[in-house]
């Protein structure tokens, strides 16, 4: 089980790269994380990750996390989402 309030990110320098294709920086996950978001738990194969949908600086990402252990989590990639995914983050936030 993840604890969301206190996450503590872990980076390749691989997932560095790849999110840097996908123009998003690093810090700009971390202050996904540093506010409201939305993590829905998926299944990938046999791991379990975790779609996390938040907003940075006015931004809204789309973040995939694996859980390691405790409060850590693996950032696998982060993107901007889809039209319909940034509707459902409106509409969950106006809640």
């Amino acid at each position: 089980m993840v604890n969301w309030k206190r996450t503590r990110l872990e980076f390749t320098p691989e997932t560095h790269n790849h999110i840097k294709k996908h123009g998003v920086r690093w810090f700009e996950l971390e202050e996904v994380f540093n506010h409201e978001f939305i993590p829905r738990k998926v299944r990938v194969e046999d791991e379990i990750r975790y779609a996390v949908l938040g907003e940075s600086f006015g931004r809204i990402l789309m973040v995939i996390v694996v859980p390691l252990s405790g409060n850590v989590i693996r950032v696998i990639t982060a993107y901007e989402p889809s039209d319909g995914r940034k509707r459902i983050y409106r509409e969950k936030r106006k809640k």
